[in-house]
């Protein structure tokens, strides 16, 4: 099953930092809770991650057994709970609906998931806390089940936001393009891949004839290591480097991120699995 969802608060299908650059295994024992602390750098010290997780989490992430999301919080800067995402799922693990909540347990909105007779995503309606329809995501699969394009629209406007995307033998996604409510292209992007089937490169072209390009290197675990920007002319104007420290598991506890050489990120992570 393949799903690509373009709301932003829809987890399920999008992944978070808490999910990203994970590395599932069928030997390994699926993760049942993952807590995440994220803190920028000041003068170059990192603080000890010890002493991070009994006090103010960033967020964190509840899954069920199939390593599917079911709960995901997230922190104020002050540790109270700024909003909660629930979702609730079939027995193969598919999500059927999502529900963000305030710190107060009052629903902001919830989406509702459809999908076809061979369990693909074709529809995705989002309902405010008064029950109103407010949008519309509508999928077009082809017969491998790759999203060939999809619309985002509201309930009262014929036109939407429209993305189209092309696919290789290997069923990995090599163009998108993205279109504007009224029909024009906003930009066009191709995606190349390494041997490990990473995504290593995309381009990204606006209709005035400009570029920009992204370069990216993983390490033996297909974790992002290096992550270059090019503008038009070729030239760097941005690289993003990462260091990780794995659990013995190998997923990534510790993310310490670079940018054009001086340290300013880390996240660090807490995984409880299941037994």
């Amino acid at each position: 099953m393949k799903y690509i969802v373009l709301l932003g608060i829809l987890i399920s299908f999008s992944g978070t930092n808490l999910a990203a650059q994970s590395t599932k295994d069928s030997l390994k024992p699926k993760m049942k809770m993952v807590k995440e602390v994220i803190y920028s750098v000041e003068n170059g010290i990192l603080k000890n991650r010890d002493d991070l997780f009994g006090s103010k989490l960033t967020a964190y992430i509840i899954y069920d057994k199939n390593e599917e999301p079911i709960e995901y919080v997230q922190y104020k800067t002050d540790g109270s709970i700024y909003e909660k995402t629930t979702y609730e799922r079939n027995e193969k693990g598919d999500a059927q609906k999502g529900m963000e909540k305030n710190a107060s347990g009052e629903i902001i909105s919830y989406w509702i998931y459809k999908c076809d007779s061979n369990e693909n995503l074709i529809e995705v309606k989002t309902y405010d806390a008064e029950n109103n329809l407010t949008e519309i995501q509508s999928n077009k699969n082809d017969e491998n089940g790759n999203i060939i394009e999809i619309q985002l629209k509201s309930p009262e406007s014929e036109k939407g936001w429209r993305y189209v995307y092309k696919y290789n033998s290997d069923n990995k996604k090599i163009e998108e393009l993205r279109y504007t409510p009224d029909g024009s292209l906003k930009d066009r992007r191709m995606y190349l891949y390494d041997k490990n089937g990473n995504e290593n490169t995309v381009i990204k072209y606006y209709p005035d004839g400009d570029s920009v390009k992204k370069v990216c290197e993983y390490d033996t675990w297909n974790n992002l290591i290096i992550e270059s920007l090019f503008d038009n002319h070729g030239k760097v104007s941005r690289q993003t480097s990462f260091e990780y420290v794995y659990d013995h598991y190998g997923n990534w506890i510790t993310k310490i991120r670079s940018a054009d050489g001086e340290l300013n990120m880390v996240y660090e992570r807490q995984i409880e699995y299941f037994e």
